[in-house]
């Protein structure tokens, strides 16, 4: 009955037209089918749809009851689980916008984006309340561990009234790293994301008798939309893994007999020796994105039987351009694009210098493309022209065949392997407050290829006032940087005793210092 669940589509006349679709809250048979798993110290939490849209209106009506306005920002802090999807579900409901906060970060962190946020309530993990009281906010807070308590004591309305939104009205705001080292509020519409995850399962094929497992935190748009939200618009099942262990997470695969998961190659590199021992029988396809793919990894799944799909986006498409598909892969590319999104290359800001090149900064047009950078109309102006063009700063090509090739980055931001992004700047304001350094910049080198490692690893290079070996400069560093996340800070430190180059505006040639930093770091290597 789950496999013959149809997805939830668009166009929708109204954003409560379409959460209900993806509840299936007209659908019996699929309401008694399991929802959500959450891992408890005693076993999975099961969670039917019928149960999350009983959840999710309880929790809608706690935020009405308490004065939440349609337009109004709700934050969602916690881990991933059902009581997450359930506060999430409801705040849509509710008709407010709904700000996911990265659990990983520090209240420091956290502040910036969530005075800019401006929120009205917000729902909370108890283990993270201490961190979130550090903020000193005055709106009203429900911990996720009450939702079902909210629930149970909650009474059915037959008739309850439902909020006047419409489907280009923002959704979901996303805090992601900007260029200048100010974060920027990606603001989802509803329409965003229905076009995104109909067009997903309707490219993948997705049905309703998978069985998903999610590993990726659930305040990033690829975990989601493509994970998530695709799974439950096809009626399936998703279990949250509560671990990262690629042996944990591989006997979760059998465990749940899981057929769909959502990577990242970081992931899915540590992930293939443990599924080369163990292969699990019912693992179908594995999706890739957050950052590049090594073509090689591709081969080693495919000689598993495993597809692994690759595919590219940002947060402002909410988030996929292109994916590979079964009946439409390349080696090497991220895939053709969603149907109805439009991609082209502007050759303008390719290679310098470089006249035989093919390779241009990717421009996309498409239902996904964000309303906006939330309270900000000058990035969002800079980021999408007057024809609805997002300029995504990657470079890359279309081959004959309208396959995409993403080959570079046009921006600064440092790409981990892990697919988190750090906006050097915020590292560098950190490192600029020693005053045992002359100059300090923060850049992305390159993992090491011969591993079959891809992404970029976190590279302070550090200018002293004064000679200080290389442990001194080490131990400053992790002093300064203590305060940030533990991906943000650098792994690989470079003392220099030159300045660093310069432009004749005297600004950093970072370009030219995070190539000197990889081939003095590959020399190290050879010499050791």
């Amino acid at each position: 009955m789950a496999g013959e669940a149809r997805p939830a589509g668009i166009p929708h006349r109204a954003p409560a037209e379409w959460l209900r679709a993806l509840l299936h809250a007209d659908d019996p048979c699929v309401g008694r089918h399991v929802a959500l798993a959450t891992p408890t110290a005693t076993g999975w939490r099961e969670l039917t749809y019928a149960g999350l849209d009983q959840t999710s209106t309880a929790v809608g009506d706690w935020l009405v009851g308490r004065g939440v306005a349609p337009g109004q920002r709700v934050l969602v802090y916690g881990d991933p689980s059902g009581a997450w999807v359930s506060s999430w579900f409801a705040i849509l409901r509710a008709g407010a916008v709904a700000v996911p906060l990265d659990p990983r970060l520090t209240a420091g962190e956290l502040a910036p984006v969530v005075a800019r946020s401006d929120p009205a309530a917000a729902t909370v993990a108890g283990r993270l309340r201490p961190t979130f009281d550090e903020l000193d906010l005055d709106v009203e807070v429900l911990e996720l561990e009450d939702v079902d308590r909210l629930t149970q004591a909650h009474p059915v309305e037959a008739d309850r009234p439902t909020p006047d939104r419409a489907m280009d009205d923002p959704a979901l705001i996303v805090w992601t790293s900007g260029t200048t080292g100010r974060p920027k509020g990606v603001t989802l519409t509803y329409a965003n994301l229905a076009y995104a995850v109909s067009r997903s399962v309707q490219v993948q094929h997705l049905g309703g008798d998978d069985r998903w497992l999610s590993v990726l935190p659930l305040n990033h748009v690829l975990e989601l939309t493509c994970g998530l939200l695709g799974c439950l618009s096809t009626g399936a099942t998703l279990s949250f893994s509560p671990t990262l262990m690629p042996r944990e997470i591989v006997e979760l695969l059998a465990e749940r007999r899981v057929t769909r998961m959502m990577v990242v190659p970081l992931l899915a590199r540590l992930l293939l020796p443990e599924l080369e021992r163990r292969p699990p029988g019912h693992l179908r396809t594995l999706f890739a994105g957050g950052a590049p793919l090594a073509p090689g990894l591709v081969d080693a799944y495919a000689a598993l039987g495993i597809p692994l799909f690759q595919g590219y986006g940002l947060t402002e498409t909410a988030p996929t351009v292109a994916m590979n598909t079964a009946e439409h892969h390349r080696r090497g590319s991220v895939g053709r694009p969603l149907p109805g999104t439009e991609v082209r290359v502007d050759r303008r800001c390719g290679s310098v210098g470089d006249a035989e090149s093919t390779d241009g900064e990717i421009l996309v047009r498409s239902p996904a493309v964000m309303a906006g950078y939330w309270d900000d109309e000058a990035a969002t102006r800079e980021a999408v022209d007057d024809d609805g063009w997002l300029h995504t700063g990657d470079l890359g090509h279309l081959d004959a065949d309208g396959f995409l090739f993403v080959t570079g980055r046009a921006k600064d931001l440092i790409v981990l392997e892990s697919g988190k992004k750090v906006q050097p700047e915020e590292v560098e304001g950190a490192l600029q407050h020693s005053d045992l350094f002359a100059d300090v910049c923060v850049v992305g080198v390159a993992t090491d290829s011969a591993s079959g490692q891809t992404g970029e690893q976190v590279c302070a290079v550090v200018v002293p006032q004064a000679p200080m070996t290389e442990e001194e400069v080490q131990a400053e560093v992790a002093r300064l940087t203590r305060g940030l996340s533990g991906y943000k800070r650098p792994r690989l430190v470079d003392v220099w005793d030159a300045p660093l180059p310069m432009t004749a505006k005297r600004s950093v040639r970072r370009m030219e210092v995070a190539r000197r930093a990889g081939e003095r770091r590959r020399r190290r290597r050879l010499d050791s």
